[in-house]
């Protein structure tokens, strides 16, 4: 659950990636704000007092905004060579599991999967060279009054979306469904789109090369590489 852990397994699979493959990694953060590439994390979230109830800060390669992640939140990356990148769309594997689940889920154009008027995954995406990563989050069961406490958006964004809160845009797949969990959406994931396990992973070297990247301050705190 250590978030420089998992963006480092992410990253140093972004550099592993073949040809043939298409990695579809699934992870969690516990109590955990993570930045944009270019966003200035002060203006993004209440800090001092995140960290003083004991969360963790991290930044990612992609941009856009910051996004809160708990236990009841699904982290999910797709990471595979630009030009198959269309046949591993993020937007259609997850409207299609929502398909599944019986919910008129969209993708709005703005890296935003919503069921009718409220956000329940956001997306970015970066690439490098041939490969490209499309990472997001699913809510499922997360503290979405968590999220509302610490997290603050421009008022601009909000204004876009003619909303008055962040609570007020964002929805827990629980609100549709009561009985889901963050284990069965794991479960039927693997089953729907026929996962399998990574045969084995990246180098140990690399991943704690990484992983000393990611948890570096001056990269959580500035974005500088």
């Amino acid at each position: 659950m250590n978030p420089y852990k998992n963006l480092a397994l992410e990253q140093a699979l972004f550099h592993c990636v073949h040809e043939e493959d298409a990695v579809f990694l699934l992870w969690q953060n516990d109590n955990t704000i993570v930045a944009g590439r270019n966003q200035d994390i002060r203006t993004e979230c209440r800090v001092e007092a995140f960290l003083r109830q004991g969360g963790t800060l991290a930044r990612r390669k992609s941009g856009g905004g910051a996004v809160y992640h708990d236990l009841g939140n699904l982290n999910y990356s797709i990471i595979c060579r630009t030009a198959s990148a269309d046949e591993c769309r993020y937007d259609e594997l997850i409207c299609g599991l929502m398909r599944q689940y019986g919910l008129d889920a969209r993708y709005n154009g703005r890296n935003d999967i919503t069921v009718g008027t409220k956000k329940i995954s956001g997306n970015a995406r970066y690439s490098a060279g041939e490969i490209t990563c499309s990472h997001g989050t699913l809510l499922i069961q997360s503290d979405l009054s968590a999220m509302e406490k610490f997290l603050t958006p421009e008022s601009g964004k909000l204004e876009r979306n003619h909303i008055k809160s962040v609570r007020a845009r964002v929805a827990n797949l629980s609100e549709y469904i009561p009985q889901i969990t963050v284990e069965t959406v794991i479960g039927d994931l693997i089953r729907r789109y026929h996962i399998k396990r990574l045969e084995s992973l990246p180098p140990e070297n690399e991943l704690k090369r990484w992983e000393y990247f990611f948890g570096n301050e001056q990269w959580i705190y500035g974005g500088m590489e």
